[in-house]
């Protein structure tokens, strides 16, 4: 979504800045080019325009230096990679028109096109132009811009607050305590009385946080003040209600909205939190809602239960409880989804399949399972055919169900460490704290090793990963050890 609102260039300037960002020991000029394919010129043009735009946000909090032939950030301490990034991507976000245009729309009612001009201090052409985007955007959520409307937008009631779901998060993401401005009420947004109603008994994190308050808060908003409601069809909150805890988790007691709205939108809201919050459930709580379906007489339950009988019949796997919870979950809230939502906005998610799976589509690991996988879809309980990007994240999904559960062949690890007998055993033992026994192994002797640990010559195995480990006191040593490894397992286990 990012693309919509910010340039060619801002883009790359923000992975420039990225690649720097996260890497341990800074990053040379020439690698940054060359994954960046850029030329000398423009990658000097880009780097001093970065560097400005830097300073201007943060002054001398962050700064980008060279040190040791490398480019290197050096930053305050308290400041946190994701929080530098989202700032970095919103100040070159609010200097687009489109960005402008939308901030405009969702935050105050019109009637006409040159009011919009006006306030914005765009021509009306330019209006125009950016009202036929807003159209483009708008279209997989089945809504549209309305101006007579009193919201300004209409349509598919669900789509709309979808799209301002999506909108308020990736463009209007606060870096603040609350997702919308100090005039919006209070009650809407309560997050005591959200965790209360929905009973969430555990800390969420920032991001969990703030998305529920957007949701709420959407929600609440449009039912209040515009009389909005979503038309849901009785199977559907019949299918869904096994998420909902009883209690209206919208609080709207105080505005005179009829209670039997209050509680259909409130079963509506407990479903869609499930599905736009990561983790929004503990694993006791995804486990009572697994044990609710396969106690229920609903359809969408048993369907999963055969469906997930069937993936195991053709993986060859028996599941573990936790995974087994894990898996159902996961697609239990994919069949509703295809059910009865079916919005195509993958472009607007932060990762969207349609951009990566070519990447995907790579991995060894799934070629080697791409036939089986294609073959389980079949069936999989769905209201009508897939298409072809429907089945490109449902092919995704599965592939996650399947490393989920298939049993991990872990990389076996040989160390010789002949400065001290004591040493290898120093050395293995530290390696059990970063990785447990489903990642690496160790064996006993070279032709078993995946990876040879040692601090002396063992001969040419060309076919080894090899790590010469003299000093194991020298802390950047270990630090090298742990990459090593990291980058061994991902190459023969997670490709």
């Amino acid at each position: 979504m990012i693309e919509l609102f910010t340039t060619p260039k801002e883009q790359v300037k923000i992975e420039l800045f990225q690649y720097i960002l996260f890497s341990r020991a800074g990053e040379f000029s020439k690698d940054l080019k060359e994954k960046l394919n850029l030329k000398n010129e423009t990658f000097r043009r880009y780097s001093k325009e970065l560097e400005e735009d830097i300073h201007e946000l943060f002054g001398q909090d962050i700064k980008i230096i060279k040190k040791s032939s490398k480019i290197v950030i050096k930053m305050k301490n308290e400041m946190t990679p994701d929080y530098i990034v989202t700032r970095l991507k919103l100040n070159y976000m609010r200097k687009s028109p489109l960005y402008s245009l939308l901030f405009t729309l969702i935050s105050k009612s019109y009637t006409s096109i040159p009011e919009i001009a006006y306030d914005l201090n765009f021509s009306e052409p330019t209006v125009y132009k950016l009202l036929t985007q807003v159209k483009e955007i708008m279209l997989p959520f089945k809504a549209e811009f309305d101006l007579a409307n009193a919201t300004n937008f209409s349509g598919d009631e669900l789509g709309v607050r979808y799209f301002l779901y999506l909108t308020h998060w990736h463009l209007f993401n606060t870096l603040g305590k609350k997702p919308f401005s100090d005039a919006f009420p209070p009650e809407f947004i309560d997050i005591n009385f959200l965790k209360r109603s929905l009973k969430i008994e555990r800390k969420l994190s920032k991001a969990q946080e703030q998305k529920l308050l957007i949701l709420a808060g959407v929600t609440s908003y449009r039912i209040v003040y515009f009389k909005k409601y979503v038309k849901v069809e009785k199977a559907f909150l019949e299918d869904i209600s096994i998420f909902y805890r009883g209690h209206h988790c919208l609080n709207l007691a105080s505005f005179n909205v009829d209670p039997e709205i209050i509680e259909k939108e409130s079963i509506l809201l407990s479903f869609l939190v499930r599905g736009l919050i990561f983790e929004f459930d503990d694993m006791y709580e995804k486990k009572r809602v697994v044990e609710r379906f396969q106690n229920s007489k609903l359809s969408v339950g048993y369907e999963v239960s055969l469906f997930l009988e069937k993936f195991r019949e053709t993986f060859s796997f028996e599941f573990s409880e936790e995974n087994y919870v894990k898996s159902y979950y996961l697609l239990v809230l994919t069949n509703l989804y295809s059910r009865y939502i079916q919005f195509n906005v993958d472009f607007y998610r932060a990762v969207p399949i349609e951009k990566n799976y070519e990447l995907f589509e790579k991995k060894p690991r799934y070629r080697a399972v791409k036939d089986r996988l294609n073959q389980i879809i079949t069936y999989f309980p769905s209201s009508q055919q897939l298409n072809d990007l429907e089945r490109k994240s449902l092919t995704a999904l599965l592939y996650t169900i399947y490393e989920l559960n298939a049993p991990s062949i872990p990389v076996q690890v040989y160390i010789n460490h002949t400065s001290s007998i004591v040493n290898s055993f120093y050395i293995q033992n530290t390696l059990k704290k970063f990785f447990n026994s489903d990642l690496i192994a160790f064996c006993k002797t070279i032709p078993e090793a995946d990876v040879i640990i040692s601090s002396d010559p063992e001969g040419n195995f060309l076919s080894k990963d090899v790590f010469y480990f003299k000093n194991i006191f020298d802390k950047e040593t270990w630090t090298d050890l742990i990459e090593f490894l990291s980058k061994s397992l991902y190459e023969k286990r997670f490709r």
